[in-house]
């Protein structure tokens, strides 16, 4: 997410930039630009959008203001405005006047340094870096020389080809970007075929590497302009905040948003109707989906082919479709044992849209995603299609995290609204989890307000629209010790920056009539500068101390949270807070009853399938348009279009495991974005010692019916010894073995029941699953992926055609058993 955008403010800044530019092989793009000048501010997004797509293809781009620096344009003969000038080794490279993207973007990808190349110099093992680059001069250099007949050929089993080229990103790329062809054991190439003038250049780009070892770009902060780099930190989230608004992204987001399902369950917890569910129990509900049904955290990676943990190995650059996803970097893994085994790229996206496919991150993607989730869910029940939440934020904090803030009614102040702290690991309205809880430093934390619908997303300059506000004094109670660790910038630049943020946000909010909005409704919503000046004053006074010892981290890997401190700033042992700050999962669900329909009475048979992959329910006789001789010809339909498959069963109302459950604890739905498995577990980070359960009550309410013979497969996963699950099939309304009533046992491995005649002359049955985490001798040792080693109905992502839950019960007429 971080720009390498920055202002230079005089002539010895950019002659600075240019030295260092040059020592590090580095291209320089300078926007020569003017506040009052109209293009320049249409364009302006535009050069920041590019200077997302093109830092890590070896550009730095900056802005220079006219005004300000009058001297410096007459020594680059600027004559108009916009001017872009590009620079390598001091040297300007090509000049494009006027605001013209195409032509801007072409000598971009002109002048660029090549894919292969950036992987190559990206790769963080210097010593093997600098040698497989002196192993591909090596061969470049002998092409160059090689007579127009001969073919030149590579042995890829040799140690130096597999221990240097396959092994470093991008070396095996540069050989094939010149023609070589890969065969069973070699690399052949035609000398005939050669681009000469091509492999000038990538020995040119190689020689680069080797002359001028790897050295980061300097820290904004310690740029010769600390201060203007600092306000290029701040506005580089405006531009992402303001994609929060486009429709399109918005009703991707409702589409994936089980909102009904959601209001259904925060009326649950709230006791009261659907129609009157309040926006914070919503806000419970939603989070809590997202963490746990939608979202993916990117901790390690396995490699695809052995299973092994992998390694990261460096940073390519974005391909073109990830920069087209706002790719801010890119992270290379390599299987740790056979560097042959396929890589793992991992894209740091920042395009709301595009999170919402791949559904995989950290703390920054988890934060951005929700954000839009927040913008775009509406109220099913309101005449006026409002949203729940008339103003959502995307927070970010200097020390390395990032989370939201809603608009919500205050509990202790009725009819007033406030800017309320949610966290996408599931905190809401607690402030102080950072500082208290996890134990860190703040610095600066600033909040960027998503704008008001009214804002016409994709027009220049939107990204105007978006405010920044600094709420640091919201998440610390220590004035003091903050105050002593904030040495960025002067607090009065700072407060110049932010009033300059507001008043160009607060006038593009009156231009757009927000006032008068009546999808916000009158003076309930934050877009007024008096909202604003409000929210100031509310920061004059320190929060209270908690009266609970607020929690830890939760999400992310037990070693990196602890690495980063994060585990708690009192009691840094994550078993030990976990047992006195998490309360034992509830039970949760609508203690739904499964009854026969008409047309299953009229068939004899009720037959509940469950497809994780698609995460839907089918009960295929229970309606007459598919009826079918018998239970194998409706397998033709479960093999229908997967969209098709997912539209039915929404109609049906079968979408969602919740669905048909009767009740609930501790179980979540997975996906596995690594190995393509989806699977029902306990939830994420549950402790070993509790366990997750899942019952469905099926009863026959009519009384010249009963239940004949049974049937039950299930597929059952456990990968440790200690890890256990099995399903438990009961004709009485608890499910337990050694009770009243006929229980039979499932477990994985064992054969599926078939025809089962135990439960004949019964009129309820109850089907209850069980994972949990056994001990030797009653002692359980805690281990922290326990919870996800014992699994419910696994299975591939892509697998449509197949349920990995099938029951099926046979109803037959009391007067034909007495027949």
């Amino acid at each position: 997410m971080n720009s390498q955008l920055a202002h230079i403010a005089s002539s010895q800044a950019f002659a600075a930039l240019l030295t260092q530019c040059a020592s590090e092989n580095k291209l320089l793009l300078a926007d020569f630009y003017a506040d009052w000048c109209g293009p320049c501010r249409a364009f302006s997004p535009h050069f920041e959008q590019l200077s997302q797509q093109y830092h890590s293809k070896g550009f730095v781009f900056v802005k220079v203001n006219a005004d300000t620096c009058k001297e410096l344009c007459q020594e680059e003969f600027v004559t108009g405005l916009p001017t872009f000038k590009l620079y390598r080794n001091k040297e300007c490279l090509a000049t494009v006047v006027g605001a013209n993207l195409a032509k801007l973007r072409s000598v971009l990808d002109k002048y660029g340094i090549q894919p292969c190349v950036l992987e190559i110099r990206a790769f963080t093992n210097e010593k093997l870096k600098l040698d497989a680059c002196k192993a591909l001069i090596k061969i470049l250099e002998s092409l160059l020389s090689e007579s127009q007949t001969d073919i030149h050929s590579i042995n890829t089993e040799l140690d130096e080809f597999k221990q240097l080229i396959a092994f470093v990103p991008g070396c095996l790329d540069c050989l094939l970007s010149v023609g070589f062809k890969q065969f069973e054991n070699r690399l052949e190439l035609p000398v005939r075929s050669i681009d000469r003038e091509h492999v000038r250049e990538l020995l040119t780009q190689l020689n680069s590497i080797s002359e001028h070892p790897s050295c980061p770009l300097a820290n904004l902060s310690s740029h010769p302009e600390p201060q203007e780099s600092l306000y290029a930190r701040l506005t580089s989230y405006r531009p992402i905040v303001a994609l929060c608004l486009d429709p399109e992204a918005q009703a991707m987001a409702r589409s994936l948003i089980p909102t009904d399902e959601l209001i259904r369950e925060a009326a649950e917890k709230s006791g009261c109707a659907p129609s009157d569910v309040d926006p914070r129990a919503f806000l419970h509900q939603l989070i809590r989906w997202f963490k746990a049904d939608f979202f993916r955290w990117a901790g390690e990676f396995t490699c695809e082919t052995c299973g092994t943990k992998m390694v990261n190995c460096g940073s390519p650059a974005p391909t073109k479709t990830e920069s087209e996803g706002l790719a801010g970097s890119v992270e290379l893994y390599a299987c740790s044992v056979d560097p042959m085994h396929p890589r793992r790229r991992f894209a740091r996206f920042n395009d709301p849209k595009t999170l919402l496919q791949t559904r995989l991150g950290r703390c920054g993607e988890w934060a951005i995603c929700l954000t839009l989730c927040l913008t775009a869910v509406r109220r099913p029940f309101s005449t006026g299609d409002k949203p729940w939440f008339p103003g959502c934020r995307l927070v970010v904090d200097w020390t390395d995290h990032v989370w939201c803030e809603v608009w919500l009614e205050d509990k202790l102040r009725p009819g007033k609204q406030r800017w309320v702290h949610c966290d996408p690991g599931g905190e809401v309205d607690q402030p102080l989890l950072y500082e208290c809880g996890w134990g860190k430093k703040l610095t600066y934390v600033f909040a960027y307000t998503v704008p008001p619908p009214s804002i016409e997303w994709d027009l220049p300059g939107a990204y105007r629209a978006v405010d920044v506000q600094e709420v640091t004094w919201r998440y610390t109670k220590d004035f003091v010790q903050i105050g002593s660790r904030r040495t960025s910038i002067s607090e009065a630049r700072l407060t110049d920056y932010l009033l300059r943020f507001h008043g160009e946000a607060t006038q593009m909010w009156q231009e757009a009539h927000v006032v008068t909005d009546s999808v916000l409704g009158v003076n309930q919503h934050p877009f007024t500068l008096a909202s604003i000046a409000i929210e100031l004053a509310s920061f004059l006074t320190p929060p209270r101390t908690p009266t609970e010892r607020l929690p830890g981290r939760k999400t992310g890997p037990l070693e990196w949270r602890r690495a980063r401190g994060e585990l708690g700033a009192e009691d840094p042992d994550l078993e030990q807070q976990d047992d006195v700050q998490e309360e034992k999962p509830v039970w949760r669900g609508r203690n739904l009853i499964l009854e026969p329909t008409e047309e299953e009475f009229r068939q004899g048979m009720f037959y509940l399938r469950y497809n994780s992959a698609l995460d839907i329910y089918q009960r295929p006789f229970g309606k007459p348009k598919l009826v079918a001789p018998n239970v194998q010809d409706h397998v033709v339909y479960s093999k229908s279009d997967p969209q098709t498959l997912i539209k039915d069963a929404e109609k049906a109302g079968l979408k969602g495991w919740r669905t048909l459950v009767t009740r609930w604890r501790n179980i979540a739905r997975k996906v596995e974005q690594d190995w393509h498995m989806v699977y029902l577990a306990r939830e994420d980070d549950s402790p070993a010692d509790r366990d997750g359960v899942i019952e469905w009550h099926l009863r026959v309410d009519r009384q010249e019916y009963e239940i004949g013979k049974v049937s039950l497969f299930a597929n059952m996963v456990c990968h440790s010894e200690d890890a256990a699950a099995h399903l438990v099939l009961c004709n009485s309304a608890i499910a337990e073995v050694g009770g009243d009533g006929v229980c039979v046992r499932l477990t994985p491995g064992s054969n599926p029941l078939f025809d089962l005649v135990d439960f004949k002359g019964a009129r309820q049955l109850c089907l209850q699953g069980r994972l949990w985490t056994k001990g030797d001798e009653g002692v359980i040792t805690n281990n922290s992926s326990a919870w996800q080693q014992a699994q419910f109905f696994r299975q591939k992502d892509n697998d449509c055609g197949i349920w990995s839950l099938e029951w099926k019960v046979e109803i037959i007429r009391k007067s034909d058993v007495e027949k």
